[in-house]
């Protein structure tokens, strides 16, 4: 699983003295997210979720009568709600023509957000 670290600071002196904050970007099953990185491990997940207008039929296995985006969320917050500090945040973007704003906020309710 490739994880790319990047460390920063606000200045190159702060850095040096080792005051900079750090962050992980990694290409994974959005569903692991716990499972690799554990418990608590995020402060926020940030997500860019397929806007189903290109890939809609390849990604639902060619079923447009099934939600494959509903699917992919249902797989993916169990993971990301294990992964997340607690007062951490979760930011996604999707396209609400594809999957209704009720249903993502339901779907996270129902994750235990």
């Amino acid at each position: 699983m490739p994880v790319t670290r990047f460390e920063y600071a606000d200045t190159p002196e702060r850095f040096k003295a080792g005051e900079g904050r750090a962050l992980r970007l990694a290409a994974l099953d959005a569903s692991r997210d716990g499972e690799v990185f554990g418990r608590n491990a995020f402060h926020l997940i940030a997500c860019d979720l397929p806007y189903g207008v290109r890939h809609d039929a390849q990604l639902s296995g060619g079923d447009k009568g099934r939600n494959w985006l509903e699917t992919l969320l249902s797989r993916a917050l169990p993971g990301w709600r294990a992964a997340l500090k607690g007062g951490g945040t979760v930011a996604l973007s999707f396209n609400a023509q594809t999957m209704r704003r009720d249903r993502v906020r339901e779907l996270l309710r129902e994750a235990g957000f």
